[in-house]
């Protein structure tokens, strides 16, 4: 279990920004009574489990030399990882898309009450009208093959996917290559010895 000052002890976040992280948590455990946003085996480590998994990525992106002022699509967000935890972590451009109303409506209560900047667009990502994003993530929704046949229509030819997995992630990676011309890097997972993150090109 992580607990909040651990969690800023890892990214290095505001006082403000951990504030409003707590809120999230709260309004999360609150209206995790009424349907069911994350596994209930993880309910008493939201900070670490899912707060930590999601903020992973923005030193990754960042190390890796992403530009700046990014837009990302976050394909499956359910109750907001990693989307929603990256608007809250300062990322301006955020969009998470989710198919279930409640799930939506439980996005837009935390944007609401923690200024989170992200759009809640309730659909599937296939049903969308592509627009342009730089950054196309996701994290345990479908195989990488189906993720990248749903977010390659958004990306242009600098365009990323950043998408985080379990312990299949690799074998999914290579048989999305046999059909794709990509290039790819495997990270470890900093909350899960069995988690991967995967960064596909091209």
């Amino acid at each position: 279990m992580i607990t909040p000052g651990e969690f800023k002890k890892a990214t290095n976040v505001s006082r403000e920004t951990l504030a409003k992280l707590q809120v999230y948590s709260d309004l999360l455990l609150t209206w995790q009574k009424k349907i069911n946003l994350i596994g209930p085996g993880t309910e008493k480590d939201v900070w670490g489990r899912h707060f930590l998994d999601s903020a992973q990525l923005l030193e990754l992106v960042n190390k890796a030399g992403v530009k700046k002022n990014r837009t990302w699509l976050d394909i499956g967000s359910g109750a907001g990882f990693p989307g929603l935890v990256l608007s809250i972590l300062g990322e301006d451009k955020v969009f998470l898309v989710e198919p279930n109303p409640k799930k939506c409506a439980f996005l837009r209560a935390v944007c609401r009450e923690t200024g989170a900047g992200a759009e809640v667009l309730q659909s599937k990502a296939q049903d969308l009208s592509p627009f342009p994003v730089d950054i196309v993530t996701s994290r345990a929704l479908a195989p990488v093959s189906q993720l990248l046949e749903w977010g390659a229509p958004f990306l242009g030819r600098k365009g990323e996917f950043w998408l985080l997995k379990g312990e299949t992630g690799d074998q999914e990676l290579t048989s999305a290559m046999k059909n794709n011309n990509i290039k790819s890097e495997i990270f470890q997972s900093l909350t899960d010895p069995s988690g991967k993150i995967l960064r596909v090109r091209n």
